[in-house]
C-alpha cells in the first residue's frame, strides 16, 4: 500500500497547493524471501534503495519535480523474511488544486491526489492506500475537515485498434482532502474595517449640508473604500471560477457611497432653489416633516420672524414695503426647502443605513449568524 502517514500544508493558492508529505511504500517481493533459520535467524536486514527494486509511484498532479527534505537515497527500506519491504520518504511537493473563492475568507477547498505507477499496469503493481490522519501537522491558516482514500482500477482503450490486447489497466489510489480556511485574521484585518467604513457612509446624510464638509467626507469614505478594495486584490488568490464574497462587499459599498455623493448634490440643489413652494408642496412638506420627526413649525416660526422684523423696520414709503415683501418671500421660500431638505436627509440616511445592514446580513450572515 501506499500511506501517507502525515501531510503539512505550506500554501494552498494560485491553483496550487505546497505540502509536506511523508509517505511509505509497502510491497512484497518474493525474490527477497529467505529462511531465517538458515541465516542466523536473523528476520529482517535494511538495504540502500540502489540495491532494490522500486515501483514508479508518482501523484498525478505533481507540477514539477518534488524536492526531498530528507533524499530518499539516504533513507534505507527495510526488507522482512517474508519479502515485505517499506520504503519510506519525506518531500516537499507541489500539487496541482482547483480552487473556488467564491466564499474567500470563509470558503472550502477539496484537493485530490491520484497515486499511480506510470509504466507497470494492474496485473503488474496493484495499489491500494490510505491517509493516516492522526499524525497531520496543525497549520496556521488551513484546518483539514475530511479525508477520505479509494481504490480503483482504471483502464484506457485505444480508439485506433479495438482489441482486447489493447486494454490497458493501471491501479490507482484517490486521496480527498477537504480543507477549511481559518478566518479570524481576515475577519479582524480585513472585513471589520471594511464594514465599519460602510456604516460610517451613512452619516453622510446627518451631516448639515450648510457646514461645507458633506460632500469632503463622502469622498473621504470612498477613497478610503477605493484602497480597501486594491488591497482585498492583493490578499485575495487568483482565480477565475468566482468573485470572493469580500470584494463583492467592497464594490457593492463603493457603489453606495457614490450613490450618497450623488444625493447629497441633488440635496444642496433643493436646498438653493429660490422659487416659493406651491401650496399643494407645502402640504407634502409639512406630512413629511412629522413623519420624519422634523418639527415643521420652524416654517412658522420663520415666517413671523421675518414678519416682525420687516413691520419694524418699515415706514411708510411704499418702495421699502415692497423691498420687504420680497425678502420675507425668499425667506418664507428658504424655510420650506430646509425643513425638506431636513426631511430628504432623515429618510435617505435610514434608508441607507438599512440597506447596509440587510448587505452585510446577506453578504456575510451565513457565515456569522447562521
Amino acid at each position: 500500500p501506499v500511506v501517507i502517514y502525515y501531510i503539512t500544508v505550506s500554501r494552498l493558492q494560485e491553483q496550487r497547493l505546497k505540502v509536506n508529505l511523508f509517505e511509505q511504500l509497502e510491497w512484497t517481493d518474493e525474490y527477497l524471501s529467505w529462511e531465517p533459520a538458515r541465516h542466523g535467524n536473523i528476520t529482517k536486514i535494511t538495504a540502500s534503495r540502489d540495491q532494490v527494486w522500486l515501483p514508479d509511484i508518482s501523484v498525478a498532479e505533481q507540477k514539477g519535480a518534488a524536492s526531498h527534505m530528507i533524499s530518499s537515497f539516504n533513507i534505507p527500506v527495510v526488507i522482512n523474511y517474508r519479502g515485505r519491504v517499506r520504503a519510506p520518504s519525506l518531500r516537499d511537493a507541489e500539487l496541482a488544486c482547483q480552487l473556488d473563492i467564491s466564499d474567500f475568507p470563509f470558503d472550502d477547498q477539496t484537493c485530490l491526489l491520484s497515486v499511480s505507477s506510470w509504466s507497470s499496469k494492474v496485473d503488474q503493481v496493484l495499489i491500494s492506500g490510505f491517509l493516516e490522519t492522526r499524525l497531520l501537522m496543525p497549520h496556521h491558516e488551513w484546518q483539514l475537515l475530511h479525508s477520505s482514500s479509494e481504490d480503483i482500477n482504471v483502464t484506457f482503450i485505444r480508439d485506433d485498434v479495438q482489441q482486447d490486447t489493447d486494454l490497458r489497466t493501471w491501479s490507482y489510489v484517490y486521496y480527498r482532502l477537504k480543507f477549511r480556511r481559518m478566518s479570524a485574521f481576515y475577519s479582524a484585518n480585513l472585513i471589520l474595517p471594511t464594514v465599519i467604513i460602510s456604516f460610517m457612509s451613512a452619516l453622510v446624510f446627518f451631516i448639515p449640508p450648510s457646514s461645507g464638509e458633506r460632500l469632503s467626507f463622502a469622498i473621504t469614505v470612498f477613497v478610503a473604500l477605493s484602497l480597501t478594495l486594491i488591497f482585498v486584490i492583493d490578499v485575495v488568490p487568483a482565480s477565475s471560477t468566482g468573485q470572493p464574497v469580500i470584494s463583492r462587499y467592497t464594490g457593492f459599498s463603493i457603489v453606495m457611497v457614490s450613490l450618497a455623493i450623488l444625493f447629497s448634490v441633488g440635496i444642496f440643489n433643493v436646498e438653493g432653489i429660490t422659487k416659493p413652494p406651491s401650496k399643494r408642496m407645502r402640504a407634502t412638506i409639512r406630512l413629511l416633516a412629522r413623519c420624519t420627526c422634523v418639527d415643521p413649525s420652524q416654517i412658522d416660526d420663520s415666517k413671523a420672524q421675518h414678519k416682525e422684523s420687516a413691520d419694524a423696520a418699515s415706514s411708510h414709503d411704499p418702495a421699502e414695503e415692497d423691498d420687504n415683501n420680497r425678502r420675507d418671500r425668499a425667506a418664507d421660500s428658504g424655510s420650506d426647502w430646509h425643513v425638506a431638505v431636513s426631511c430628504l436627509d432623515r429618510i435617505l440616511g435610514i434608508v441607507y443605513f438599512l440597506v447596509n445592514v440587510g448587505a452585510f446580513l446577506a453578504y456575510f450572515g451565513r457565515f456569522y449568524f447562521w
